[in-house]
């Protein structure tokens, strides 16, 4: 990996942050939604100001796409907005499309856009999932650390990444698929931070369109239709993937794969910095330590019922009756000395732990070191306005949960939950959502004179008393919502707190993702915070 890489993931992990931009605007939809069931009067009574579902005037049930993050919210609840506005569209994705598929599994492959030659086209329709590519090497590792990730059943987990149209067709248009296009731009770039490089749409403050959306999702890999036999001679055919329980998809051999998390990253004209939210399966991993929402067990628990569920019940090789979660072996947890109710996890004090080990060690058990909160009455009450964004993400869980009959989804839908939402507020001569393009400061403190030159050489003159847009970990601006995120299937070793190796800097979404247009020797190749630029394959 580069040192450039480096040079701008390396940074400083402060704490959760309170302080949200003033601007007060208008929620855009696609198309009008229809009104779903009211919210409980009993839930909206029990927990005053909570963040939910119907918050702020409109219904996050997904039965449309919204591209405005503009809100009527007040500032200091644009946290618990913005989790309704991801959870919103989450919903929407996983609708169904005009072929009966997840929506966003018609948008389009990364490698159908970064071709090996010939200029791509828009595909239009369902993309199965690409066996080859999912076998690929580059597919299995986790960013930042190189690590793979296997399951109970020593499966390796593997990533594929979609875009949306508006991603799509501005790559197109402008060659950015073919490596001298890239080139070019990064010298533009290197020229004038301002107005040279990459810069997706929205292009204006003015144009509600959907803005570039990127999506990352991970799968845990279930193998072949199964053959139970009956007989020597008869048998039934077994999907080993329990679609019941999660999304299951088959890649183009038919092998079967379980949807396990999925990040959503979308610009908007409000935020030009996207918004980045992570959802995951409630039965991947249990909170490191007790007191949570999702607690230590032999199974997880379904948020349908209320009761056990077994994810690996379907294979035939015995696994299910260890554990029923995705990434954690109950009987290995407790054979390590585990009191079945907290699990040990590496950090700068603790070694040999019982979770979240060296992932080439076996075998290894995750565990998810920033939880959320129980969604109870006393952590719902006045959580639109919790600054840390912890207790409103798991209330929103919890309203989607208590209303999911409006969103109109299969059931197996509301066993995925909102972990982590995180956006970025700009500094000084940002105002309140910032530049849509230009070179971005990142500026621990904003304390040091023109240290915003380390990142902007080249940005035009300024007057008196200005400097670029920049933000900060800490302070009036910074990166807001849930900036310790916990990523349990695709940062699994960079979580919160953890300690594994050198990455002890900062771990969210915006340590390694930043605006500069910037190309490498290695292969990375980083545009508008997108990093899918490093999988160009033309000349």
């Amino acid at each position: 990996m580069s040192k450039t890489y480096f040079s701008i993931a390396a940074r400083a992990l402060a704490g959760m942050l309170s302080v949200v931009i003033s601007t007060q605007v208008m929620v855009s939809q696609a198309q009008a939604a229809p009104a779903p069931k009211a919210v409980s009067a009993k839930y909206k009574a029990g927990a005053a100001n909570a963040c939910d579902y119907a918050s702020f005037g409109h219904m996050a049930n997904g039965q449309s796409f919204w591209s405005s993050t503009a809100s009527s919210a007040p500032s200091v609840q644009m946290n618990c907005f913005l989790d309704q506005f991801v959870m919103n569209n989450f919903l929407y994705l996983a609708g169904k499309g005009s072929g009966g598929q997840p929506r966003f599994m018609s948008y389009a492959p990364w490698y159908t856009l970064f071709t090996e030659s010939g200029t791509p086209s828009w595909p239009g329709k369902y993309s199965p999932l690409s066996t080859t590519e999912l076998h690929h090497h580059d597919n299995q590792i986790q960013a930042g650390d190189g690590y793979v990730l296997k399951d109970v059943n020593r499966q390796i987990t593997s990533y594929d990444m979609r875009v949306n149209q508006t991603y799509f067709n501005f790559v197109a248009a402008n060659s950015l698929y073919k490596q001298s296009s890239f080139n070019n731009a990064v010298t533009a770039y290197k020229a004038n931070n301002k107005t040279g490089g990459i810069w997706f749409p929205p292009a204006s403050t003015g144009d509600t369109g959907e803005g570039a959306v990127t999506i990352k999702t991970s799968w845990r890999y279930y193998g072949p239709m199964q053959k139970k036999y009956i007989t020597q001679k008869r048998y039934v055919e077994i999907s080993p993937c329990p679609a019941d329980l999660m999304h299951c998809e088959r890649d183009s051999k038919g092998d079967f794969w379980g949807l396990a998390g999925l990040h959503l990253v979308q610009k908007t004209a409000n935020l030009p910095g996207f918004v980045w939210a992570t959802f995951e399966h409630v039965g991947n991993v249990p909170d490191c330590n007790a007191g949570n929402s999702m607690p230590i067990g032999q199974q997880p628990i379904s948020p349908a019922t209320g009761k056990a569920m077994n994810l690996n019940g379907r294979l035939l090789n015995g696994i299910g009756a260890q554990t029923g979660w995705n990434y954690f072996n109950y009987a290995t947890y407790k054979q390590a000395g585990g009191d079945g109710q907290n699990c040990s996890y590496p950090t700068a004090q603790q070694a040999n732990t019982q979770c979240l080990s060296a992932p080439q060690d076996a075998p290894v058990n995750i565990c998810r070191t920033l939880a959320l909160p129980v969604a109870s009455t006393a952590n719902c009450t006045d959580s639109a306005n919790d600054p840390t964004n912890m207790k409103a993400t798991s209330c929103l869980n919890e309203s989607i949960k208590r209303n999911f009959s409006a969103t109109g989804l299969d059931k197996k839908w509301l066993n995925y939950r909102l972990v982590g939402m995180e956006w970025l507020s700009f500094g000084p001569t940002g105002g309140g959502g910032g530049p849509l393009s230009g070179c971005l400061a990142y500026d621990e403190d904003e304390t040091t004179p023109n240290d915003w030159k380390t990142a902007c050489p080249n940005y035009p003159p300024l007057t008196p008393g200005e400097y670029p847009p920049s933000f900060a970990r800490a302070g009036s601006s910074g990166v807001l919502g849930s900036p310790s995120p916990a990523n349990a299937t695709m940062e699994t070793w960079m979580q919160y707190n953890m300690k594994l190796n050198a990455n002890t800097g900062a771990t969210d979404c915006l340590a390694c993702h930043q605006p500069q247009t910037i190309g490498g020797t290695d292969g990375f190749g980083q545009g508008d915070f997108s990093h899918l630029f490093g999988r160009i394959k033309q000349q």
